[in-house]
């Protein structure tokens, strides 16, 4: 096998990822150099034209055919490995995200001997590279410290927030797209097993004060401001923020991802169903909105990038997020005005 990444002339971007999948870690044994039969955690160089959170999920799913939603980086660092005389044969730069499963069954790939769900307090039996140990051990800090911010005990409420949207919203068209996006996170919520409240809420409440405060400079800064004053807990406000790029809030966490990819994409399901000869959502299929997002005339507010980039976030096929989408909202089709004549 030809290695091009040996004796490299400049550093190779690689991508890994500290899987989860309840307490469990997923851990790979390597098939190839460098350190072909240790243990470590699913991984390697990135392709071109794919960002980094891409392709920390197409390594997880190629080498353990899980699904995963990427999260937030856990550590940034350099492989440098030497060769018998002192030169430099690889030297990688390393970005580790923290991931968790969301589908697939654990299998290993072509590039790696094994793959296993392993004890994170129980690592002993596998002779780890150099790092993976220091980065699991830092990945579980990230998972406890996210759930001491979780507002289990906040008392957020979805009636509350229905309140607080319809009497800055008056638009039906407005309230209509905040159900929709309500109904894909919760969506979301059930299938990663989160907190639906939380995510309800944030869906609900991520545009409403929109309608007063349309402009960029206002939107959604002012809401922002008001969720503070009624002391909405700062994960609301933060996820909100995140999902408009000028608010300059980078998105970490899944709840941030996940509403990043609903917003746009259930714009684009709404009027995807609303000029089928049904008008409903009920009988829209996935292809028929890759159709649309083709057709450059069509809905053409809506990013065709960002709603690409929505699914890359989220570590799902673009394809199967439209599919996600779709039957989410079905679920409130008549709240939503898309049952149609079905």
């Amino acid at each position: 096998m030809t290695d091009s990444r040996q004796y490299p002339a400049r550093p190779v971007v690689g991508v890994g990822a500290v899987v989860f999948d309840g307490e469990s870690v997923v851990l790979i044994k390597r098939r190839f150099e460098p350190l072909a039969g240790r243990w470590s955690l699913p991984g390697g160089g990135l392709e071109v034209g794919e960002t980094l959170q891409v392709g920390a999920a197409r390594e997880v799913r190629e080498e353990t055919g899980l699904a995963v939603d990427v999260g937030p980086v856990v550590e940034v660092f350099d492989r440098i490995v030497r060769d018998d005389a002192g030169g430099v044969e690889y030297h990688f730069v390393l970005v580790d995200f923290l991931c968790r499963v969301t589908g697939g069954r654990l299998a290993p790939g072509s590039d790696v001997s094994d793959a296993v769900m392993a004890d994170p307090d129980a690592l002993a039996p596998y002779e780890l590279t150099e790092k993976a140990a220091e980065v699991i051990a830092s990945a579980r800090a990230m998972m406890k410290a996210e759930r001491i911010r979780e507002p289990s005990d906040m008392q957020l409420s979805r009636d509350a927030a229905w309140v607080l949207l319809t009497e800055y919203t008056q638009s039906e068209n407005l309230r209509k797209h905040a159900l929709a996006v309500e109904a894909a996170v919760r969506g979301y919520a059930r299938l990663f097993g989160e907190d639906e409240t939380l995510w309800r809420v944030v869906g609900l409440l991520h545009d409403f004060d929109y309608e007063r405060w349309p402009s960029l400079d206002d939107h959604p800064f002012r809401g922002s401001e008001i969720l503070r004053e009624k002391d909405y807990p700062e994960v609301v406000i933060r996820a909100i923020l995140s999902h408009a790029e000028r608010a300059g809030v980078a998105r970490e966490s899944r709840l941030e991802h996940a509403l990043f990819a609903c917003d746009e994409m259930a714009g684009f399901v709404t009027a995807a169903s609303l000029v089928r000869p049904s008008k409903s959502v009920l009988d829209l299929e996935a292809k028929s909105v890759k159709k649309r997002m083709k057709d450059k005339a069509f809905a053409r507010g809506v990013s065709r990038d960002d709603l690409r980039l929505g699914a890359e976030e989220i570590g799902l096929p673009l394809d199967e997020h439209i599919t996600n989408v779709i039957t989410f909202m079905r679920t409130q089709a008549d709240a939503l005005g898309l049952r149609g004549s079905l």
